[in-house]
């Protein structure tokens, strides 16, 4: 049966081999710029990942050359990602060693994806995203700050699908069900295998469904990239 939705990982190091000018010069002005803001070369190959990982997901799905898929990248004015002439809803993340791209169906009206990486938190910190029941719920686990994590990834990925960000108080949705409900609509959400320490979640309108995760590699992702004329790294 053909894929229709998709959702792709790969790690930082992957970048390894890719010219951080060359590949900028491949991407929509705008979204090189936001990229060149930061300083951190890490956070810059995280989002170049990202992106690389949106094109090649595009020429698996639909054949699409890697070039055009990284030109096809925009954006909404509230900041959803988008592919021009594609019709299939996009969401991008990343945290520690890990970028991941989700992307739907063209019968999907939008789609959202996170990573995060398990770190030390405390619980009482997280009041303003979690309901008391939810926090009674998170101190009970063996393991708060990982539970907390968790079902901080069930909330982002949901508020990316529907394009308001934290404009959408996290309050008004409750992580102890699924579906969960949150701006009168019934959202599915589910966990992915990733790596240990970390939890990967995609959230979707109705029907649920199951993605494929593909894990390329180094050579797949880079080896569709053109280089620009006298290029020879």
């Amino acid at each position: 049966m053909k894929t229709t939705s998709l959702l792709l990982a790969a790690p930082v190091e992957h970048m390894d081999r890719v010219d951080e000018t060359t590949f900028l010069s491949l991407i929509p002005d705008a979204d090189s710029r936001f990229i060149r803001r930061n300083r951190r070369r890490s956070d810059r190959l995280q989002r170049m990942l990202a992106r690389l990982l949106v094109a090649y997901g595009m020429q698996y799905l639909e054949g699409w050359n890697m070039d055009r898929g990284l030109a096809a990248l925009g954006h909404e004015s509230k900041g959803r990602p988008i592919l021009a002439g594609s019709g299939r809803p996009i969401s991008l993340s990343h945290s520690g060693r890990w970028a991941v791209c989700a992307i739907g169906s063209a019968d999907q009206s939008c789609i959202g994806v996170d990573v995060e990486k398990v770190r030390p938190l405390q619980v009482e910190e997280f009041a303003i995203a979690f309901t008391p029941t939810e926090l009674q719920v998170i101190r009970q686990q063996p393991d708060p700050a990982s539970d907390l994590i968790r079902r901080w990834t069930i909330k982002e990925a949901i508020l990316k699908a529907l394009g308001t960000g934290l404009l959408t108080n996290p309050l008004d949705m409750e992580t102890l069900t699924c579906p969960l409900t949150a701006k009168n609509l019934s959202w599915f959400w589910r966990h992915y295998p990733l790596e240990k320490g970390y939890w990967l979640t995609v959230g979707t309108p109705p029907p649920p469904s199951v993605m494929p995760l593909l894990l390329p590699t180094a050579e797949d992702l880079v080896s569709g990239i053109k280089k620009p004329p006298g290029h020879t790294a």
